[in-house]
């Protein structure tokens, strides 16, 4: 699967053949590479389904997209590679869970659970929120801190 006639890279391809386009929001964590090969954490995916059972957003709203891949023993992160599915998604809003997932794509930012708009460099609104662990966790303040962010995003 090519994007701006460039051909996808393994394993990212087929990531891309998995999700539905477009997508308003893309949801993102650093373990998510996981849970899209053969064995996917089944804690993350119920978390995952309960919020999307709260938020009650029309089907194919939100994409999950990886920003790592595996590579050997280690994982690695490929900013460029997540920037550029945003994009072919036609994504406005992505959201990251977790701090390792926030300073992997912002190093130069302090962080902190908040939501920024990168329209000046023609990208879309980013929203920072408490990791995967927590929510599996059943961190109810994490939970709350979720939702109430993510009820209050447009999708328009």
């Amino acid at each position: 699967m090519e994007s701006d006639g460039q051909p996808w890279p393994a394993p990212w391809d087929g990531y891309l053949q998995r999700v539905r386009k477009p997508a308003r929001v893309v949801f993102s964590y650093w373990d998510l590479f996981q849970d899209l090969g053969p064995e996917p954490s089944r804690e993350r995916r119920d978390v995952w389904r309960r919020l999307l059972e709260k938020l009650a957003w029309p089907a194919g709203t939100v994409a999950f997209w990886p920003l790592c891949e595996p590579s050997g023993q280690a994982v690695l992160a490929k900013p460029a590679l997540f920037w550029r599915g945003v994009a072919e998604l036609q994504a406005a809003t992505v959201v990251l869970f977790g701090k390792r997932a926030g300073m992997t794509l912002f190093p130069d930012r302090p962080f902190a659970y908040r939501s920024f708009s990168m329209a000046r460099q023609g990208g879309p609104r980013v929203v920072v929120l408490p990791g995967p662990g927590e929510l599996v966790a059943r961190n109810v303040q994490a939970m709350k801190l979720v939702l109430s962010t993510l009820q209050t995003l447009s999708l328009d």
